[in-house]
């Protein structure tokens, strides 16, 4: 089976993953992931671990062989990295601290697991001189929620209820702070196994964090005194979800006073509906928008005033049918909109759109079974940086695969097979633009984000396809010019430290709606302080990837497209050298 796990260092998650489904004859993979903005942990030294529960029996005889590595760059000659904002000054990295040392937790992590209807509450002093706070929220459902979006309104349309919407809700001290879809992953075992050999669906190896901005809250936080936050999945009835969350803080050396924070109700709409034409058949709807805001305010070592807000804006919709005994079908849209303006100065706004499209079903006579799977699953994240002077300018990541599956054979005889017959392609793109993004243009049918627009071409494409189990098509390039600082790292966009704006122009009044960003060409300050001393290490890196290598016993070729997204891509698959019980791992 598929099996879940996280990678740990000092108590702190670093990698939330599954495992591919093992073979008779074994598999091997490898992840890759950028942890740079975690740099700070590894300033001391601590235990790093990694936990994959599994059963191993006569029956169950897979072993986990695991064999983990760290990479660090380093440029002397950026020796202190320092960030200004209208005066601020901020250190090269953000501090690291777990809501729950995981170190501690034992197996199973009890505490991490989330059941309805309860919440996690977690309590966190934060130091003074905070003068950006984030939580990167690892998150991931099992059991009972592991297909959420095919989950029934009760049980006479699926065993597993609770409806098929869900949203990942943060508060901070009793307050609603944020909110986020879950992107709907398949592990490799998911809804069926021969729809993943060779190439898996999205994230299915290596699970990103879901990052909140909690600035906002940084003038009640800031107080020296014990505070909760508090994480949760709205929607979840029965099974589990792991919850872990972490938070990356800024410092401002000179100090951070408190302000004021204010908040808007939380606006939730959920409409849901349920219909049945014939016994057993099932026609379920879902239908949700949710919007919410905050903004606070804190003081600099001047006196300055120095603003936050953060509004969300998410819509979704699903059509669930089920046939009873023949199996069901999901067509969904989850899209959403998370904006923040700093200061009046710059905004960031990403939009997140998932659609989905699944059909399972299964039909079988007294001489023969039929399985027949499809699923169309696409992950599009856009960040949009803009200002009150120029263009919007944004970077599109596109995630997408396309599976299917026919599995025939004779009920009196398993190892009889009439037909196996599967299709597969994974697409994987970048694209820069000036285009401005609309979470309402998102949930157009087909969603206009994911249809490039004349101004907007991808500059890098690595698509894969698959038949009957062999790769028969593989296509890689690459333009991309991004700003010095920006990145493409795994299935997100990543940044150094040193990727900040210095001035992005004002902002006036206090218009909520308005868009926001900046002049590339003046955006970076990548700035050494002459003389200054090294922190804490002889050498101060500016990057660090975790590498992560797995095997059971020698592989057929298995990789995955999506998180290919290292600037590394390697186009290999496994070689001829497994055929002689050597196994070849790959970046994925």
């Amino acid at each position: 089976f598929d099996r879940f796990g996280f990678l740990r260092f000092r108590g702190v998650e670093l990698l939330r993953l599954t495992t591919p489904e093992p073979s008779p004859k074994g598999i091997t993979w490898s992840v890759t992931k950028d942890v740079s903005e975690y740099m700070d942990l590894f300033r001391e030294a601590g235990e790093i671990s990694v936990s994959i529960p599994t059963i191993v029996n006569e029956k169950y005889t897979g072993v986990l062989y695991l064999n983990v590595s760290l990479t660090f760059f380093s440029d002397p000659n950026q020796t202190f990295v320092e960030r200004t904002t209208k005066g601020r000054r901020a250190a090269s990295t953000p501090l690291i601290y777990p809501l729950r040392n995981i170190s501690k937790l034992g197996w199973p992590p009890i505490s991490l697991d989330v059941s309805h209807p309860e919440e996690q509450v977690n309590f966190v002093v934060v130091p003074p001189n905070v003068s950006e706070l984030y939580m990167d929220l690892y998150a991931s459902g099992h059991g009972c929620e592991e297909f959420w979006y095919s989950n029934g309104q009760n049980a006479s349309v699926s065993h597993c209820e609770g409806g098929s919407y869900r949203e990942l809700n943060v508060y901070v001290d009793g307050y609603f702070a944020g909110a986020q879809h879950p992107y709907p992953v398949l592990y490799t075992g998911g809804i069926n196994p021969l729809l993943w050999r060779p190439i898996t669906a999205p994230l299915s190896f290596n699970i990103p964090p879901y990052r909140f901005d909690l600035t906002p809250f940084l003038s009640w936080l800031v107080d020296g005194k014990e505070h909760n936050i508090t994480i949760s999945v709205f929607g979840q009835w029965q099974g589990n979800w792991f919850l872990n969350g972490v938070l990356l803080m800024h410092q401002d050396p000179r100090g951070i006073s408190p302000g004021t924070v204010r908040t808007r109700p939380l606006l939730r709409e959920l409409t849901e509906s349920l219909e049945s034409d014939t016994p057993g058949s099932w026609i379920q709807k879902s239908d949700c928008t949710t919007r919410y805001y905050v903004v606070g305010t804190v003081f600099d070592a001047e006196g300055k005033a120095i603003s936050t807000k953060v509004r969300g804006h998410l819509r979704a919709r699903s059509t669930l049918k089920v046939e009873s005994g023949e199996g069901m079908e999901v067509d969904g849209l989850f899209a959403s909109t998370t904006s923040t303006i700093r200061d009046g100065h710059f905004a960031r706004s990403t939009s997140r759109v998932y659609p989905l499209q699944v059909l399972d079903s299964y039909k079988q006579d007294n001489e023969t079974l039929q399985w027949e799977s499809c699923l169309k699953s696409i992950r599009n994240i856009t960040d949009v940086f803009s200002s009150e002077e120029t263009s919007a300018f944004s970077v599109a990541l596109n995630d997408g695969v396309d599976s299917c599956v026919t599995y025939n054979r004779s009920r009196t005889n398993r190892s009889l097979i009439h037909m196996l017959d599967t299709m597969s392609t994974e697409d994987f793109t970048v694209a820069i633009s000036n285009r401005a993004v609309d979470v309402d243009l998102a949930l157009q049918d087909p969603p206009a984000l994911l249809e490039p627009s004349s101004q907007e071409k991808s500059c890098l494409q690595n698509k894969v396809s698959a038949k009957d189990g062999s790769f028969v098509f593989s296509e890689y390039r690459n333009s991309c010019q991004l700003p010095v600082g920006l990145y493409v790292c795994g299935s997100v966009l990543c940044q150094t430290s040193y990727a900040l704006a210095p001035d992005y122009g004002h902002v006036d009044g206090d218009n909520d709606d308005q868009s926001t960003a900046f002049n590339w060409e003046s955006q970076i300050l990548a700035a050494t302080k002459p003389g200054h001393p090294q922190e804490d290490s002889a050498a101060v890196a500016q990057g660090l990837n975790i590498d992560i290598f797995g095997e059971d016993g020698c592989p057929p070729p298995f990789r995955t497209a999506s998180a290919l997204m290292q600037a590394q891509l390697l186009q290999d698959l496994c070689c001829e050298a497994e055929k002689q019980g050597h196994g070849q791992h790959f970046l994925v």
